[in-house]
Order: C-alpha cells, then sequence, then structure tokens
C-alpha cells in the first residue's frame, strides 16, 4: 500500500503518466483552481489561450527555477518527466501546493534536491515531485468576446437577431396593411399615432422613474444629515470631563 505526506485520505500511483509519484485524490474541502487557470466559478471566457514558458539560465535550470521565485507557493508549472517525454507527452498542468526543503548534514539548504507538492487541474495532487520534472509556466488568456464566454456570445447574438427580425417582420406588416387599405395611408397615419403614443408613454414611465429615484435619494441624504446633527461627541466628552473632574474632587 502507498502512502503520502502531508495530508489525511489515501494515495494512489497516477497511471495517466508513467512517472511514479504519490497521488493524493481530491476532496470536496480542496480548493478550486479555475481562478488560477483564468476561470471564475467555472466560468470559461471565449478566448485564446497562450502558454508562456518561463526563460531560464541554460547552464543551471533547476537552480534558477528556484531563485527567481517560479516554483513559489501558487505559481503554475507543467508536469513533465522523463517518461512523458519518450511517450511524446506534453505534460500536466498543475499550481504549486507545498515546498519540501532538503538540508545536507551541515545543515545546509540543498536547493537542488527540494521537492514540491503540485496540485493538478483535476483536483488530484502529486506527492514530492523533483525541481527537474517541473517547468514554471504563465497561462495568459486573450479574450475575444469582451469577456464573455462562447454561450454568452451566442445567447446575445439570439437576442439581436430575435429583436431584428421582429422589427423586419413588423415592417413587412405595416407595408402590406398600407397596401391593402382603401384608403390613401390610413395604416401609416394609423401607426404612426401608436407609435408616437408609446413613445410618449415610454418618456413619462422613464421621467416617473427617474423622479421617484431622486426623491428617495434626497430622503435618505435628509435622513442621514439628521443623524449627523442628533449626535454630538463633544458633549459626550464634557460628560466624561464632568465626571473625572468630580472624581478627583
Amino acid at each position: 500500500a502507498s502512502t503520502f505526506l502531508g495530508g489525511d485520505g489515501p494515495a494512489s500511483t497516477r497511471t495517466s503518466m508513467d512517472h511514479g509519484y504519490e497521488v493524493r485524490d481530491a476532496n470536496d474541502w480542496d480548493p478550486d483552481l479555475s481562478e488560477a487557470f483564468g476561470f471564475s466559478n467555472g466560468y470559461h471566457p471565449f478566448s485564446l489561450k497562450y502558454t508562456k514558458y518561463m526563460a531560464l539560465d541554460p547552464n543551471n535550470p533547476d537552480m534558477d527555477k528556484i531563485e527567481r521565485g517560479y516554483l513559489e507557493f501558487g505559481r503554475k508549472v507543467l508536469v513533465v518527466t522523463a517518461a512523458t517525454k519518450e511517450a511524446g507527452g506534453k505534460g500536466e498542468y498543475g499550481v504549486v501546493a507545498q515546498h519540501y526543503k532538503k538540508y545536507n548534514r551541515k545543515k545546509e539548504h540543498d536547493k537542488k534536491r527540494d521537492t514540491f507538492d503540485i496540485k493538478l487541474w483535476d483536483g488530484t495532487t502529486l506527492k514530492n515531485v523533483v525541481v527537474h520534472d517541473l517547468t514554471p509556466i504563465e497561462i495568459i488568456y486573450i479574450p475575444l468576446a469582451c469577456g464573455l464566454s462562447l454561450e454568452d456570445f451566442c445567447l446575445y447574438g439570439a437576442c439581436l437577431g430575435c429583436v431584428w427580425s421582429a422589427l423586419c417582420a413588423f415592417f413587412g406588416i405595416l407595408m402590406f396593411a398600407h397596401e391593402e387599405t382603401a384608403h390613401a395611408q390610413t395604416a401609416l397615419k394609423t401607426f404612426f399615432l401608436l407609435g408616437t403614443a408609446f413613445a410618449a408613454a415610454l418618456v413619462l414611465i422613464v421621467y416617473i422613474g427617474r423622479t421617484l429615484a431622486v426623491i428617495q435619494d434626497d430622503e435618505e441624504k435628509a435622513e442621514l444629515t439628521r443623524d449627523e446633527e442628533e449626535y454630538h461627541p463633544d458633549d459626550d466628552e464634557e460628560i466624561g470631563l464632568m465626571g473625572r473632574s468630580l472624581e478627583v474632587e
């Protein structure tokens, strides 16, 4: 039976990647990684995804990862092992959840031997991943629909299409009524009067609504001013001074 460090729960060997790391299964109380990868509460904006690989010192990349802070808590990484490269895999995205520092016999920090717990996108956690198998990355999302999701984009497009379709249908009814009426311009006059009445009613409703909002705002300001006038901190201080003077006497 495999065990793991830093948590309470069963551990298993991950089969999707042949790396041999122990894995802690996802729990309901684990934090959601959607915000870390550009999503919020399951909201997926319609955008292009760009993965930026952080520049490292080619002579000593492992030390450079730690010294530049690319493997600090919450930083995004790509877990790529030698077996994954041989199999032609791209690795798995995750976030650094824990950093285990290793020390030698002289109690000096040996950074190359440090290990990390990586929380993957599916909620599972890889335990004690070595520095060499971690590639620091930064995920950049370029919005294509002003931050809207594809569902919202289709919904708004359908609403606009319905509005224009209704407008075209209304225009067609108007032209048909104009052609079918016996007296010239009878239908046009009728629709013009109905449209004018609708516009006037709409303006009146908006005016009443704005007037009520202004009245409510004035009432709130008056109530706030009245509360400020009723509160006198100076009087409270004078009472306190009088009380202290009586105690001295």
